[in-house]
């Protein structure tokens, strides 16, 4: 979720936000940092978001230090949606490649239940 002093610049700053979770989060811990960033974005003002889908937070990456698994991506992808507000997800991050396409499709299901159902 990036580094906590990261908070935009210029016209933007304040805008970003970045929560850290420890190592060995899972998915409750890294869903709850998921949730505070909606809300803070929904209580701030904010009229739409940019989400860096990172699933270098899954539990099979070898690079990972966090343990999200699938549903957990699932269940991210239904909190951001139900924010309500428009929102473009760029993927970036993932190193094991057999998981990676199912970690984002199992998200941009999640976000796409989420926000036509209005939830």
């Amino acid at each position: 979720m990036g580094f906590a002093d990261e908070t935009g610049r210029g016209a933007g700053e304040g805008a970003t936000r970045n929560l850290l979770v420890g190592e060995d989060t899972s998915d409750d811990g890294w869903l709850d940092a998921v949730h505070g960033l909606v809300e803070w974005a929904r209580t701030g003002g904010c009229t739409a978001l940019v989400v860096s889908l990172g699933v270098d937070a899954a539990k099979e990456d070898p690079e990972s230090p966090l343990l999200v698994t699938r549903e957990g991506y699932r269940r991210a992808g239904v909190l951001v949606g139900a924010s309500g507000l428009p929102t473009v997800i760029v993927q970036e991050g993932g190193y094991h490649l057999p998981t990676l396409g199912d970690l984002v499709a199992a998200y941009l299901s999640g976000h796409e239940a989420s926000a036509s159902s209005g939830a």
